[in-house]
């Protein structure tokens, strides 16, 4: 598992410079600042003009720069928490929806390059996951000449950058967009779901052996208990005096009671009836089997055009 966290990590990271490199730019565009953007050993870097005016809560820096932060010493580091990031966050969350035009890059797929020109609606949702690990993503589902679209397709148009636009009005079927939605979330569930099960069957698992090696300790307490009745019972037999009876009486009556419930708790565990096992087994199913809970983020008309404007300095 963690070998596969380590591969994994570094093209996690490399996405997650990608998108706050491109949030960033929209930001800093729909301020109208001067800026430059360029790339240097892998990242991307953001010169602002010195006199352009930027939030308060920013501060002084005009240098900006995505990656480790370890190995920046002349641009402050880009991340969630960054004053600018916040802020470009902040200003997309005003966003209530509306119409846009998405530029094609260069170096899109053929399936992108044949829809150049087409009109369409898109909807993106917030889909959050209490399962084993609890996670959040964003997911589209968009319509096109009145059809629902491949999930794969739609999400990848959720990824072109976009320019705000009268866009041509495009007649919306609800129900057509509904299901376009309902299977890109779906998909993104059965995606999901892989690492979920893996944890699901690890956790049962786990439980199993936890009854059966609860059964093991309650059947040597009861070997040990077995041993202490005899010999209880023998003592009791050869024991003249009354005083001396009752307390062995008393000892007898102690581990028989105590004998009863270690085989009410066996029979229990046995049959899986055991009220520990059952709390955990349902809470398993229920992160498990829980349904995610789908939030509708905004809704936006869309034009597709091969064009890229160059980026403003």
């Amino acid at each position: 598992m963690f070998k596969s966290l380590r591969e994994q990590l570094p093209q996690g990271l490399a996405l997650l410079d990608r998108d706050l490199a491109a949030l960033v730019d929209g930001y800093l565009s729909s301020l109208g600042v001067k800026y430059r953007r360029s790339g240097e050993s892998g990242r991307a870097v953001f010169e602002v003009a010195s006199g352009a005016a930027l939030p308060a809560e920013i501060g002084d820096g005009r240098r900006f720069a995505t990656g480790d932060a370890r190995s920046l010493d002349d641009a402050e580091a880009l991340n969630l928490v960054h004053p600018l990031v916040r802020a470009a966050i902040a200003d997309a969350r005003k966003w209530p929806g509306g119409a846009v035009t998405l530029r094609l890059p260069s170096d899109a797929p053929a399936d992108l390059v044949a829809m150049a020109g087409r009109a369409g609606v898109i909807r993106v949702v917030l889909v959050d996951y209490v399962g084993f690990e609890p996670v959040q993503r964003i997911v589209a589902g968009a319509v096109i000449d009145g059809s629902p679209i491949d999930p794969l397709l739609a999400a990848r148009i959720l990824r072109l950058q976009a320019d705000d636009a009268s866009a041509p009005s495009v007649p919306v079927d609800a129900k057509a967009l509904d299901d376009a939605v309902d299977e890109s979330v779906f998909v993104d569930q059965r995606d999901v779901e892989k690492g979920e099960q893996r944890h699901f069957e690890q956790a049962t698992g786990q439980l199993e052996r936890f009854v059966q090696d609860k059964v093991l300790v309650c059947r040597r307490e009861r070997l040990s208990i077995g041993e202490k009745l005899r010999y209880a019972r023998a003592r009791r037999d050869e024991v003249v005096g009354s005083t001396a009876r009752e307390k062995i009486e008393a000892e007898i009556d102690r581990l028989a009671t105590r004998d009863e419930s270690l085989e009410r708790r066996i029979n229990a565990l046995e049959s899986r009836e055991d009220e520990v096992y059952k709390k955990w087994r349902d809470k398993y199913h229920k992160l498990r089997y829980e349904p995610p809970t789908v939030t509708v983020l905004f809704e936006a008309s869309f034009q597709l055009s091969p064009q890229i404007p160059e980026t403003s300095c």
